[in-house]
């Protein structure tokens, strides 16, 4: 389960995500950290949307938070929820 406060370093991105993609997210949405995770398919069906088509993502130098491809691997456990999905988290 990732921190929550990592949540707040990628907030304009998930801002944009939300509104590209329809979900909802605050500082206690759960992620699963490190993007090692499964999940039914009918869970991510936003993401094959056609607006998600149109999201661009920024050039990525090397591992630094705050890019749009993080805000979108934090996003998982919102855009789950938002399809109505729940989330179960084991080590």
């Amino acid at each position: 389960l990732g921190e929550h406060g990592v949540l707040h370093n990628n907030r304009e991105g998930l801002e944009r995500l939300g509104r590209a993609l329809g979900f909802r997210w605050d500082e206690e949405t759960p992620f699963a950290a490190g993007t090692m995770f499964w999940g039914r398919t009918a869970a991510f069906a936003a993401l094959t949307r056609p607006e998600a088509g149109a999201i661009e993502f920024e050039p990525e130098m090397g591992r630094i938070d705050g890019t749009l491809a993080h805000a979108l691997e934090r996003a998982m456990g919102a855009v789950a929820l938002s399809s109505g999905h729940t989330l179960r988290f084991e080590l």
